[in-house]
């Protein structure tokens, strides 16, 4: 399994884990920042991974019919993470969700299981990994915006000179 997959199962088994004990002792504010938190996460960092499966029909095939899975996943577990908090905007995108082929679901969002931790998606290292490559990319990106925003300043002052 890719690395990516890796850390999104991860990071959404930890966001499981943290709701479900905040709820559990009635920390609403708690429950509701995990979710947040892994909802950002999955749309900023794992669907920009995953883009390029999805570009081209003819390549990335077993790559791409994986990536679906584990979205699927992903997206199936979050909306019912987030039910409690949201419970009529979550039961529509959850009746439109295609299930893969072979896997069953409740008639309605209202009557299933909220999402259990799956401890075979806990990966602690692949989570820490992670964390260093966005922090490099986050540096890069606050580098070359200083960078650019200084070459900006020089090309108008030889502009204005001139």
């Amino acid at each position: 399994m890719p690395f990516s997959y890796k850390w999104m199962l991860s990071v959404l088994n930890k966001a499981i884990a943290k709701a479900v004990a905040s709820l559990n002792t009635y920390e609403f504010s708690d429950a509701t920042r995990a979710v947040y938190s892994w909802w950002q996460q999955l749309c900023d960092d794992f669907i920009k991974a995953i883009k390029p499966y999805f570009v081209d029909e003819e390549t990335f095939v077993s790559e791409r019919s994986a990536a679906q899975y584990v979205l699927w996943v992903c997206l199936e577990n979050g909306l019912r993470l987030l039910h409690p908090f949201m419970p009529f905007i979550t039961e529509e995108p959850w009746q439109r969700l295609p299930s893969p082929e072979g896997v069953e679901r409740k008639k309605s969002i209202m009557i299933s299981d909220y999402p259990s931790t799956v401890e075979c998606w806990t990966n602690e290292m692949v989570e820490q990994e992670m964390d260093l490559v966005q922090s490099v990319v986050q540096g890069l990106r606050s580098l070359r915006s200083v960078v650019l925003t200084k070459q900006k300043n020089e090309c108008w002052r030889k502009f204005g000179r001139s």
